[in-house]
C-alpha cells in the first residue's frame, strides 16, 4: 500500500511603497510531504519519510517608466524528493533513507519592458527581459545509474548562476521575431560521493570520489533559440502561417566526474499551415520538417551511467503533419 500526503500553506501580500513606482512583494510557504509505503508481505520493509520546511521570499519592483521596470528578489525554496527519486538502492528498504530534500537560496535581479509604437508599421511592439540569477543549493538531488537502474543522491552544495535574455518583437506587419539566450555557470562547490563503475577488466569497482569544483552535468553553458514567424490574413476567415526556428546548444558534461563531454549542436526546424474559420468551427492544417540539416547530435544523456553508456542519439530529419478541428460553443 502506498500513501503520499502533501500539505501546504501559502501567504502573499503586495505593498505599494511609492505610488505607481515601487512595489514590494512578501511571500511565505510551508510544506509538509509524507511518503508512507507498506509492504503487505514483509512488514519489516515498510517505510515512511517526512519532509517539511518554511520558505520566505521578498521581491522589489521599480518602474523606471510606465513600460520599463527593474526588479530583484531574494528567497529560499524547498524541493522534496519525488516518489521515483526515493527508490532505495538497498533492497531491504522501500525508501531511500539517506536522500534529503533539496534546499536553496535564490537571488535575481533584472530589467523588463513592454514597448509599443502603433504609429509606425515597423517595430510596433517589443517585449524584452534580462535577468541575472544566483542559486545556492544545499543537498542538490542528482541522478546516478547502476546497470540500467537510475537512483538519486544528494550533492553537498551547488552554485548555479547565469544570465537569461529574451525578446519578442513585431518587426513588420505579421512578421515576428523571438530570441532567447541562457548562459549557465553551474558548479559543485563541495561534493563527495561513492560511485560504482566497471573497470577495464570488466570488474565492478566501488570507490569514493570528490567532485568539488566540477561542472554540473547535463546543463549546457550556452543555449540560444531564435524563431522567425509570419502570419498573413488571406481572407476574413482564412489565415496562413510560416515559422522557421533555430536552436544552438553547447556541449555538456555527462557525469559528475566530468570525464566526457558531448559536442554542441545546431538545429533548424520549420512549420507551415493554414487556419480556417467557418461559423463556430475552426480547422487548422499544418506540416513541417524537424532537423532540416539532418544533423547528428546527442539528444539525451544518461547522467552518471556506471557502464559509460551516456549517449542517446537525437532524432534525424523527420517530417510531421497535423489536422485539428475545433468548435466554439
Amino acid at each position: 500500500a502506498e500513501n503520499i500526503n502533501n500539505t501546504g500553506f501559502y501567504a502573499s501580500n503586495n505593498f505599494e511603497i511609492i505610488k505607481e513606482k515601487l512595489f514590494i512583494l512578501l511571500t511565505g510557504r510551508y510544506d509538509n510531504v509524507v511518503y508512507d509505503l507498506q509492504d503487505q508481505l514483509l512488514g519489516s520493509r515498510s517505510d515512511k519519510r517526512r519532509f517539511e520546511a518554511f520558505t520566505p521570499k521578498v521581491a522589489l519592483n521599480y518602474k523606471l517608466t510606465p513600460h520599463i521596470a527593474v526588479y530583484t528578489s531574494y528567497g529560499s525554496s524547498f524541493d522534496s524528493p519525488a516518489k521515483n527519486e526515493l527508490e532505495s538502492f538497498d533492497i531491504s528498504r522501500l525508501l531511500n533513507q539517506e536522500l534529503e530534500a533539496q534546499e536553496s537560496k535564490n537571488f535575481e535581479i533584472g530589467i523588463k519592458g513592454n514597448l509599443v509604437n502603433f504609429d509606425s508599421d515597423f517595430l510596433q511592439r517589443m517585449i524584452f527581459e534580462a535577468t541575472y540569477f544566483n542559486i545556492n543549493i544545499d543537498n542538490e538531488i542528482v541522478p546516478w545509474e547502476v546497470f540500467g537502474d537510475v537512483f538519486f543522491r544528494n550533492a553537498a552544495n551547488t552554485l548555479r548562476q547565469g544570465i537569461e535574455l529574451g525578446t519578442d518583437m513585431n518587426i513588420y506587419k505579421g512578421l515576428n521575431l523571438n530570441i532567447s539566450y541562457t548562459f549557465s555557470d553551474f558548479n559543485y562547490k563541495s561534493y563527495s560521493a561513492k560511485i560504482i563503475e566497471i573497470d577495464s577488466t570488466g570488474n565492478i569497482v566501488e570507490s569514493d570520489k570528490d567532485f568539488s569544483g566540477n561542472i554540473v552535468p547535463s546543463v549546457p553553458k550556452h543555449n540560444i533559440y531564435l524563431a522567425l514567424s509570419y502570419t498573413a490574413l488571406i481572407t476574413n476567415n482564412f489565415t496562413g502561417f510560416l515559422k522557421l526556428s533555430y536552436r544552438g546548444v553547447s556541449g555538456l558534461w555527462v557525469d559528475d566526474a566530468n570525464s566526457d563531454k558531448t559536442d554542441g549542436y545546431n538545429l533548424l526546424n520549420s512549420v507551415a499551415g493554414i487556419d480556417i474559420s467557418f461559423g463556430n468551427f475552426n480547422l487548422m492544417i499544418s506540416g513541417g520538417i524537424n532537423n532540416l540539416l539532418d544533423q547528428l547530435f546527442v539528444g539525451f544523456t544518461n547522467t552518471n551511467s556506471a557502464d559509460k553508456r551516456f549517449y542517446e542519439a537525437g532524432e534525424p530529419r523527420n517530417y510531421f503533419g497535423s489536422l485539428n478541428l475545433g468548435y466554439v460553443f
